[in-house]
């Protein structure tokens, strides 16, 4: 999930990875909407979990809620800690698609191996 370094609430934060994506990335103003998310798909306008608790007490977790571009507490206001239904965001750290693919071993080995099946066939077939 994503994560929120600097515990700060309100707008403009863009701090966290959600507001990051949201004011940076998206370039979306404070106060919303999310009415085009491009390029991403399937990224609806709802609330969602920071995978950083908030300090203060551990049965609350930041949250960042796309719709409007708000970071806050999540949980806080309804007294049901974490199990408020929020969405989540699975996020992996780092550049993706970046570092290149090496061939692997069994490649050559498999290629070294048919080109000594067929220089085998060509021997006897002489």
């Amino acid at each position: 999930m994503p994560i929120t370094p600097v515990e700060v609430d309100g707008y403009d934060v863009t701090s966290s990875e959600m507001g990051h994506l949201y004011y940076s990335s998206l370039l979306k103003p404070a106060g919303g909407p999310l009415d085009d998310p491009d390029p991403f798909e399937n990224l609806p306008a709802k609330e969602y979990w920071s995978g950083t608790e908030y300090s203060a007490n551990t049965y609350f977790a930041w949250a960042f809620d796309f719709s409007d571009g708000d970071q806050f507490v999540g949980g806080f206001l309804f007294s049901m800690g974490k199990y408020e239904f929020y969405q989540a965001l699975a996020v992996r750290p780092g550049e993706v698609g970046t570092a290149p693919i090496p061939e692997p071993a069994c490649m050559l080995l498999m290629a070294s191996g048919l080109l000594a099946f067929a220089a085998l066939r060509r021997k006897f077939k002489n």
